[in-house]
Formats: structure tokens, C-alpha cells, sequence
């Protein structure tokens, strides 16, 4: 299962499903395999549900990110990079004694550090080599070099970082190696695997399961041809139903297409030409074949939800509970818009007191410089390789 950590919103409105899909409990109980159809059935109408409460959301983040965070993430970086410059000329100021002095030019090189990062202005970047002791240039040559030297002594890979790469660069660039020679040596494992004279009993599982995917795709046919005997507009005559017959056909053919097995059996239902009772009767042997393409279908949908929130994993933090959910995502954009507002509402206050040299040597009182770090941020390097180890 690929999507353990989400939950539906159970305070979203959402569209009424199609008639429900199931095998009927009555007097006999349900074998094994029709109880598994109808936990298919459920998990994939939930996975649909979620899907379209993600695709909702991310045209939702998209115009959010436009209009509300993009402006103030702008107006809080022109705000910061005049506080550098405030910084950079109350320097100069001769009543700072040498520790004041010291802990501006920490401040400074900090904040330069980050404003660098968000933007390759010139004027940044030599403010940035004024108060560094390694230019922005150096830096990177720096970094470079920690990253090479890391991918090779703790992952075993050589990786060629360009010049103009940044460090979130540089990491990418070694989790695509890091993750090209895990493919190289599974696929190596696999080679040598096919080479190995498989035994008796390995070649008839082999063939069980191929035989099993054929005729579970021959049931997904099954269902479409009987859907297209009855609903094919060409052999309609009147013209009413001939164009109710050829959306409801345009829906079978997407349906089929996408091996959609629950849709096709939806549109069944809703034209009457199964009821439940007619699933209840189904074989056991179709059941489970039917159970196959379900169980496929359930995967493609995790997947397509996958796509939509592994993105957002590191924006929502906490995510409670009940896991991360449209909710949870809601509720963090709220919070990183109120801590943007904060951010710039503080920076803007102290770029007023700080105009006050008395009020900016007062705010130095109790700042302490921290010890520095001069390595790449091992952190970061770290989660590439948890990273890759968990897609393996």
C-alpha cells in the first residue's frame, strides 16, 4: 500500500457515488473471496473520494500560492535584504564596542547566507563576499567538494556537481546517482536470477499467475462486451435514447480503457443489467478474478493520490491522528500564511528600531553568536539515502 499516511476528511462535502457495488449480505455468510470484493469495493470508493478532494485542493494551492504566498514571500525578501543593508551600514557606526561589532557581522553573514540562496542579485551577492570570509564563488567550490567526497566515501558513487549548482542541487544530483545504482544492482540481482535454471515449482507459479492475469483481464472484457451489446447507439432507433446511449457508451469505453472495473460495473447496475443479487451468484473462481483487476485498480488510484501529496509531506507538519488529509494541508497553508504575515510584520518593525543605533546595540544585549558549522548540511545529505531506502 503506498498511501498509509492519508486519511479522507470526513468534514468535506462530497458527490453522492453511483448506486454501491457489493455482495448483499443474507442468511448464507460471505466466502473469503466475496468479502475481500467488497473490502476492494470500499477501499477504491474511499481512494476516489480522496483523489477528487486532492485534485480540488491543488487547484486550490496553485491560485493560493499565486496571489497570497508569492507577493508576501516577496515583500518579506525586499524587507530583509534592506535589513542587510541597515546591518551592512550601522557597522561603520563608531560608538559599537568589538563584541557588539562581532555579533552584527554574525547576524549579517546568517541573513546573507539565506537571501543568497532565494536570489542571484549582484548587488546580494557582493554584499554577501564583503562580510564572508569565502566568497559566494569559493563557497560553492566548497560545498562541491564536501558533496563529491560524501557521495564517494558513504554511498560508494561518483557524481560530477557542476559550478553553478546550489546545495539542494547538489543532493538531487546524488540522490539520482544513489538511486541509478540501487536500479543497477536490482536489475544485476534480477539478470542473474533469470540465469538460475528455475525449478519445477517455480516455473508453475510463474505460469499460475500468467494465466491468472489473462483470464482476470478476459473478465474486465467480459463485462465491457455485455455493457456494449446493450448500450451500442447504432442499434438504437429512437433518437432520445441513441444519445443517452452514446454518452453512457463514452463513459463505458473510458471506463474500459483505465480497467476500471468498478465503474463499469457501476454503469452495469445503473442500467439495470446486474442487481446485487446477481453479484451475489457470481462463481467463486470469478470472484477472485474479479478481485485481481480490483486489486490493480486500488494500487493505480493510491498512486495517483501519492502524486498529489508527496509534495506537501514536509509542508504539514503534525499531522495528527488521523494522518494527512486535504484538512490537515488546509489548516498548514493557514499557518505558514500567518507565520509569512508575522515574519514581515517583525522584520518591519525592527528595520524602524533599528534606524535608533541605541535601540539596535539594546537588541544585541542577550544575542549570542552560535557556533558555526562550516559542512555541508549533513542533515539534508542524510535524508537522501533514508530516502532511497525506502523506495527500494
Amino acid at each position: 500500500m503506498t498511501q498509509s499516511f492519508l486519511c479522507p476528511d470526513d468534514d468535506l462535502v462530497v458527490a453522492q457515488p453511483l448506486p454501491l457495488v457489493g455482495v448483499p449480505v443474507g442468511k448464507t455468510a460471505l466466502s473469503k473471496g466475496q468479502k475481500r470484493f467488497n473490502r476492494l469495493i470500499a477501499d477504491i470508493q474511499a481512494q476516489r473520494l480522496m483523489l477528487a478532494q486532492w485534485h480540488d485542493f491543488h487547484e486550490v494551492f496553485q491560485g493560493r500560492m499565486a496571489s497570497e504566498f508569492v507577493p508576501l514571500q516577496d515583500r518579506l525578501h525586499e524587507k530583509r535584504v534592506s535589513m542587510a543593508k541597515l546591518f551592512d551600514q550601522a557597522l561603520a557606526h563608531p560608538s559599537l564596542s568589538k563584541r557588539q561589532r562581532a555579533k552584527i557581522q554574525d547576524i549579517l553573514q546568517n541573513l546573507l547566507a539565506d537571501l543568497v540562496q532565494e536570489s542571484d542579485d549582484l548587488e546580494l551577492v557582493a554584499l554577501h563576499d564583503k562580510h564572508s570570509e569565502m566568497t559566494l564563488k569559493e563557497l560553492h567550490e566548497h560545498e562541491r567538494g564536501l558533496a563529491q567526497a560524501m557521495a564517494s566515501q558513504l554511498f560508494g558513487i561518483e557524481v560530477d556537481i557542476q559550478e553553478a549548482q546550489t546545495p539542494q542541487e547538489m543532493v538531487q544530483e546524488i540522490q539520482q546517482k544513489l538511486h541509478e545504482q540501487i536500479q543497477a544492482e536490482r536489475e544485476d540481482a534480477q539478470q542473474k536470477n533469470a540465469t538460475r535454471k528455475k525449478s519445477a515449482k517455480t516455473l508453475a507459479a510463474e505460469a499460475q499467475r500468467e494465466k491468472a492475469a489473462q483470464v482476470a483481464t478476459q473478465s474486465l472484457r467480459e463485462v465491457y462486451r455485455k455493457l456494449v451489446s446493450e448500450l451500442h447507439p447504432d442499434r438504437e432507433l429512437d433518437t432520445t435514447r441513441r444519445d443517452e446511449k452514446t454518452a453512457l457508451m463514452k463513459r463505458v469505453n473510458q471506463a474500459y480503457e483505465a480497467a476500471d472495473l468498478l465503474a463499469l460495473l457501476e454503469l452495469q447496475l445503473e442500467i439495470e443489467q446486474i442487481d446485487a443479487q446477481a453479484l451475489a451468484g457470481l462463481s467463486e473462481e470469478r470472484v477472485q478474478h474479479f478481485n485481481a483487476v480490483l486489486t490493480n485498480q486500488l494500487k493505480q488510484l493510491q498512486e495517483e493520490v501519492h502524486h498529489f501529496t508527496q509534495p506537501l509531506v514536509g509542508m504539514v507538519k503534525g499531522w495528527g491522528r488521523k494522518g494527512l488529509s486535504v484538512a490537515s494541508a488546509k489548516l498548514a497553508m493557514d499557518n505558514e500564511l500567518k507565520e509569512l504575515k508575522r515574519a514581515l510584520k517583525a522584520v518591519q518593525r525592527d528595520l524602524e528600531c533599528f534606524q535608533d543605533i541605541k535601540q539596535l546595540k539594546a537588541s544585541l544585549r542577550h544575542y549570542e553568536i552560535a557556533q558555526q558549522d562550516e559542512d555541508l548540511d549533513w542533515d539534508m545529505l542524510d535524508y537522501v539515502l533514508m530516502d532511497e531506502l525506502r523506495k527500494t
